[in-house]
């Protein structure tokens, strides 16, 4: 056993810049994620594209691969030009602004529908005579094109747009990703060691599937240590039957050699 002193947090460096621009990456792939858990798109179904819009947010093109990675996208843009994409509008807390400002309220309300205002960097609202606190608004930003789906960033002004469109090259490589984590699971079930090589035969009448199995063959193979992959018609009691996305299929593993 080797005994050192517990490292000093003073004496590591902080890189204060990274720091922030990792939150911005962080939030990015939250507001994704919570766009596609809205839409019902499952993780392993790639996207298109995704845009972000926003001032002084050119530096996400140097974390463009870890955000295509953790969105499952194909391609990403990042836009300076906010307005094209979403309105913004401040809804006012009425409870706390109406106690701190009394008939002062009205004259707020007024200045907020005329949308003239600034945040600065420390959240606050500048409208009018008026400043307000960060939480004494909300910041909403809303689609200036029809059926667009973005929704706003947290934290920021800023606001991430999904094409959730999918073509059958999409669906095609959505049915590999999840195929290959089914056969993950069976080969966990089954308690083979990471290093072992299989031996896959697949059983589906589905068209769409045996099409994705043949186009994405390599890549399932190499995902899953398979050596051979043969696909069948029908199957009896040693397959373990599935669903992909409610297509029905059965898979049976066996060791190789």
């Amino acid at each position: 056993v080797h005994l050192a002193d517990f490292p000093n947090y003073q004496e590591i460096p902080c890189h204060k810049l990274l720091n922030q621009q990792m939150d911005m990456v962080r939030a990015v792939c939250n507001t994704g994620l919570s766009l596609r858990n809205q839409l019902n798109i499952r993780i392993r179904q790639p996207l298109l594209e995704a845009t972000i819009a926003g001032s002084e947010l050119s530096f996400l093109k140097n974390y463009e691969a870890l955000i295509l990675e953790e969105l499952n996208l194909k391609r990403l843009h990042v836009k300076d030009d906010l307005e094209a994409f979403a309105e913004a509008k401040i809804q006012l807390n009425f409870k706390k602004l109406g106690h701190k400002l009394g008939p002062k309220i009205k004259a707020l309300k007024k200045l907020t529908e005329q949308n003239d205002w600034s945040i600065d960097h420390h959240k606050n609202l500048q409208i009018g005579q008026f400043t307000l606190l960060d939480s004494e608004y909300n910041l909403s930003y809303y689609p200036t094109k029809q059926n667009q789906i973005l929704d706003k960033i947290a934290d920021y002004q800023a606001v991430l747009s999904l094409n959730n469109e999918l073509n059958q090259d999409l669906i095609e490589e959505g049915y590999a990703r999840d195929l290959v984590r089914l056969i993950q699971l069976l080969r966990k079930e089954q308690d083979l060691l990471i290093t072992q090589s299989i031996k896959l035969t697949i059983a589906t009448a589905n068209q769409e599937l045996i099409k994705a199995i043949e186009k994405f063959v390599s890549y399932i193979k190499e995902q899953t240590l398979a050596q051979a992959l043969k696909l069948v018609s029908s199957f009896d009691q040693t397959f373990k039957e599935a669903q992909i996305n409610q297509q029905k299929l059965a898979i049976k593993i066996e060791i190789n050699g």
